[in-house]
This record gives structure tokens, sequence and C-alpha cells, in this order.
């Protein structure tokens, strides 16, 4: 059996001469990466743990938005409504901590969830409403 050699034309436009420009045809071939992106960051959730760290020191306000993706429930800025079909009120424990000045919510569903996210700034304490399955979390300023 022989050797064969086999050359390959070099085309400039497929084999960029700089990382930058590698780095960009790959990421403008690669779709999969966001998709990559999006699981990474709901299994970091799901886990507790939030996907990004700095984000959510510079803006609390997404850790809310975060959680109620999560639970596929829905926000504004009065509260959240969250859907908890198959849980009783009995099953759920909602309570505020406040610590260094910095409100938190601390939401307990069942025996294995539990979540504590920074409330939005003015925010000292919620109300919470159970609603034909539904929780509803309302927040309420300093000067409600």
């Amino acid at each position: 059996m022989g050797l064969v050699l086999m050359r390959s034309e070099n085309k400039e436009s497929a084999n960029p001469s700089s990382p930058e420009e590698s780095h960009a045809a790959f990421t403008a071939s690669a779709t999969h990466i966001e998709e990559v992106r999006t699981i990474h960051a709901k299994v970091m959730r799901n886990t507790g743990l939030v996907a990004e760290t700095h984000l959510s020191q510079i803006a609390p306000s997404r850790i809310i938005e975060w959680l109620t993706d999560e639970l596929n429930g829905v926000s504004d800025a009065n509260g959240i409504r969250l859907p908890l079909m198959g849980l009783t009120p009995d099953d759920v424990d909602v309570s505020v901590s406040t610590d260094n000045g910095i409100s938190s919510l601390k939401l307990s569903l069942g025996d294995h969830i539990e979540r504590v996210v920074p409330l939005p700034l003015g925010v000292v304490n919620v109300s919470t409403e159970w609603n034909e399955g539904n929780l509803e979390i309302k927040f309420l300023s300093d000067s409600a």
C-alpha cells in the first residue's frame, strides 16, 4: 500500500489569520452555543446557584425574574404570581428577612424547593394570597 499525498488549497476566507477572526467565524457558525448558554443558566437556577453572579449583584431585581421564570410565573412591579398546582397552602412558606438593610424573600415549596431572593429596593415586606392553586405575592414598600 502506498502513501498518497493530498494537498488542500489555502483559502484565506476559510482560514482566518487572527485569533479574533477565528473566534468570530466559529461563533457565527456555531448556532448551538446560545442554546447551551440557556440550558446552563436554567440548570444553575434550578440548583439554587446564580448563573451570572456579577449581574445579580448589580441588578438584584433580575433574581426575582429568574425565580419567576423558573416556576413558570409572572411578575410585575407590584409582585409575582406563581402557579403551584399540586401544592396546598400548608406546603408553602413565605417569609421576609432583613440583613444590613437588604430585604430578602424566602420561599419554601414542599420539602425540596427553597429559594432566597433579594426584594426590589424599597420593598420591606410582602403579603400573600392563595388563589385557585396560584400563590400571589404582593410587594409592600416602607411607605405602605
